[in-house]
């Protein structure tokens, strides 16, 4: 330990915030005079190389802050930094510049940030709009009737990557149909996206990784009040407001509002379907943060989301019709409640340590028929996570232990039948973190969790990473993953086509194990700053509950896995500022995912590109008074479903879509405290010229319209405003 104590330097770093002093997490701390570098945990703290005897100046760095410059004479003992915001000093300017996305090269963890910078790029009114400028995340359309779409990561569907609000998995089970669009652009302030076997703290889910959001948080808002106003010429309508009230010191509050409305019926492919639905939502969110300025934090929140959709033929009106007989109608209507707390208990004189609980309720209701199918849910869902934070003799070394529950009861109704899963899923955990400022790090948990209905679950996860300079890092990673699928929520396109459902085997418990390395760069070019990142990722299934659109042209079967299923991801990203203010980025992506369904094996996940390229480019004028944006991306070929016949070990071979571009841009003119945006999405206007088959006949057995794989509509042009009043 004494000599861990003249290898380190400890300490942490406070920030000055209405008269009190709180920790500040993610703070960067480096020497003046050699590469060592750290970052803030949770917690505010850091540990950094130190050499015995040196007498040298170490930075704190933290964007809106000043930055702190401390001689160190000795590490006898932790250091306090205290850094202060909103500080002008006479004559001086302090200029930062923070990346639009960050790549980590600290973590052992392989960790994208999408900052807010980033979001600003697009409309972004919804989270699955949040990734048109990234390569990491496809998002697709699941039919060309509901407006439902679904995430893809590491080749596989968003189902297998765990999403969570602010460290909380929130969008399980029944959240996952429609949950991208409840969550507001404007209320984010970044997204973490952790690639491969998740952290085991936020449970057994996470398979192919983590999409983390964090909302926009009362203590960090410094205007009273933010305004977004959205509008595109497909007529739809937002309005985002969220209010930052000040109940006292100790009590913050915030109130978020989102509204949007399309009522506009359009079809210009002549089709007879409305292109996209009608929809109508209302989504409030209330928000506590309570510190006592001692040991006690804590946080609550309630949120309540309401909409209705409308989609089927241009004539469709569920006041007059059925949606069954004669006219082809899909109505869905959502009512959904979260309530959450957050309680924690800090410890000033100990920074190291920490212990909190997490509990998180979900009611959620879904009434809804796609022509003569009906399909109604409901869930009821209690998560809770107890977690105590410290360390093993010094600050390298640290743990985590924990326990939760996850209590789920979800019915799913599918033509007067019920499908029933009641689950109560106790878990423990523990994580282990190796971290001595140096050039190796270790992230090392296990969790146990027991299925009422399968047993005692084991699910060990590793992370390392290698520093071979503060800018040259490697990492690996490995661990499994386990899921409980839901047969209709997972797969709810497959509702818009004749097709009949057939269940051939109840779901058991999805299993999955994954593995990767990442290797992260940045290095200059011509003077000027780049960063490489390349990655590979291997996804194996032990089970897994498969849904099958290959083997029978005219039904979806539902049965367990008989064979072998994998998916293997690559991908490489390069970001560079040719010339001040100018960013570019680069990147591109080759998934292979193969799977033996019941007459066809080793065959590709349908609807899904295996290549993807992605070129974004974007300026900034002097001051960020004009901002400029703009991405193109390449989609491959996607293999598209059975059409006819039945497979019979590779009868005939699978059909596959044309590859296509799609062009997005954006400019944005800043004032003091006001931002008018104007963009286009999909400027060529290039869409997939039938969505639906045999549109003219809705209930013959050819009619589908969940075969999906380009834009399902031309191009848009939309314009907003952002107002800020303090």
């Amino acid at each position: 330990n004494l000599l861990r104590a003249q290898e380190t330097l400890q300490g942490k770093v406070m920030e000055h915030v209405n008269g009190a002093d709180q920790l500040l997490p993610g703070a960067y701390i480096y020497w003046t005079d050699s590469s060592a570098e750290a970052l803030t945990d949770n917690q505010g703290q850091f540990t950094i190389a130190y050499k015995q005897g040196k007498k040298a100046k170490l930075i704190a760095v933290f964007i809106g802050y000043l930055n702190d410059t401390i001689e160190v004479k000795n590490n006898n003992s932790p250091i306090v930094i205290h850094m202060h915001n909103n500080i002008r000093l006479k004559d001086v300017e302090i200029k930062s510049k923070r990346d639009a996305t960050v790549i980590s090269t600290i973590q052992p963890k392989n960790i994208e940030i999408i900052t807010e910078k980033e979001l600003l790029k697009a409309a972004c009114c919804n989270l699955s709009e949040s990734f048109e400028t990234n390569p990491t995340i496809d998002v697709n359309y699941t039919d060309a009737v509901t407006g439902a779409k679904e995430i893809q990561m590491l080749g596989l569907s968003g189902v297998y990557t765990q999403l969570l609000t602010e460290a909380i998995p929130s969008m399980r089970g029944l959240g996952s149909i429609f949950g991208l669009n409840y969550i507001p652009g404007p209320w984010m302030e970044s997204i973490q996206i952790s690639k491969g076997a998740g952290s085991v703290t936020n449970g057994h889910e996470a398979i192919t990784g983590q999409i983390n959001v964090e909302y926009k948080k009362p203590e960090d808002m410094k205007e009273k009040m933010f305004i977004n106003l959205f509008g595109d010429n497909d007529g739809r309508v937002e309005l985002n407001t969220i209010n930052n009230i000040r109940i006292s010191d100790k009590w913050k509050y915030m109130l978020m509002i989102h509204g949007n409305y399309n009522n506009t019926r359009m079809d210009n492919n002549n089709d007879g379907f409305l292109d996209m639905p009608l929809e109508k939502q209302m989504n409030i969110y209330n928000r506590f943060r309570y510190h006592s300025g001692g040991k006690l934090e804590g946080q609550a929140g309630v949120k309540v989301i309401a909409e209705d959709r409308i989609g089927g033929q241009l004539t469709f009106d569920p006041a007059k019709d059925s949606g069954r007989d004669g006219i082809y109608g899909v109505s869905i209507k959502t009512r959904r409640v979260e309530a959450y707390t957050k309680t924690g208990l800090v410890y000033p004189e100990k920074p190291y340590k920490s212990m909190g609980l997490q509990m998180l309720g979900i009611f959620h209701q879904q009434q809804s028929y796609f022509g003569a199918k009906s399909y109604d849910a409901e869930q009821r869902s209690f998560y809770a996570n107890y977690a105590y934070v410290s360390m093993i003799s010094s600050t390298i070394h640290k743990f985590r232990v924990g326990a939760d529950l996850k209590l789920d009861h979800i019915k799913e109704t599918y033509q007067a039948q019920d499908y029933l899963r009641t689950q109560t899923i106790p878990g423990i955990y523990a994580e282990y973190t190796f971290d001595n400022g140096k050039r190796w790090g270790l992230i090392a948990g296990s969790r146990l969790d027991y299925f009422q209905d399968y047993g005692w679950y084991y699910s060990p996860r590793l992370h390392i990473k290698y520093n071979f300079s503060p800018d040259l890092i490697a990492r690996v990673s490995g661990g499994s993953g386990f899921r409980s699928p839901n047969i209709f929520a997972d797969n709810i396109g497959v509702m818009a086509n004749s097709k009949t459902l057939i269940i051939l085997e109840k779901p058991g418990t999805e299993k999955a194990w994954n593995g990767g390395v990442n290797f992260t760069a940045r290095f200059h070019f011509l003077n000027r700053e780049a960063t490489f990142s390349g990655d590979y990722y291997y996804t194996w299934f032990e089970t897994q509950y498969l849904t099958d659109q290959f083997s029978v042209s005219d039904a979806v079967l539902f049965y367990n896995l008989h064979g072998n299923s994998m998916a293997q991801s690559i991908q490489a990203t390069l970001t560079y500022e040719p010339i001040e203010k100018l960013f570019i980025k680069l990147a591109g992506k080759q998934d292979e995912v193969q799977t033996d369904y019941l007459f066809y094996p080793k065959a590709a996940r349908p609807l899904f590109p295996k290549s993807k390229a992605l070129f974004n480019v974007s300026y900034e004028t002097e001051k960020e008074k004009w901002r400029f944006d703009a991405t193109v991306q390449w989609f491959g070929p996607k293999p598209l479903p059975a059409t006819s016949g039945t497979l019979n070990s590779g009868e005939f071979p699978i059909q596959h879509s044309p590859d296509y571009f799609i062009y997005n841009a954006q400019v944005t003119k800043v004032f003091k405290n006001l931002e008018i945006y104007i963009g286009g999405e999909n400027l060529a206007g290039f869409n997939q010229k039938d969505p639906i088959m045999n549109p003219q006949h809705p209930f013959s057995s050819t009619f589908n319209a969940s075969s999906i794989w380009g834009p399902i509509s031309g191009s848009k042009i939309y314009g907003g405003l952002r107002l800020k009043i303090f």
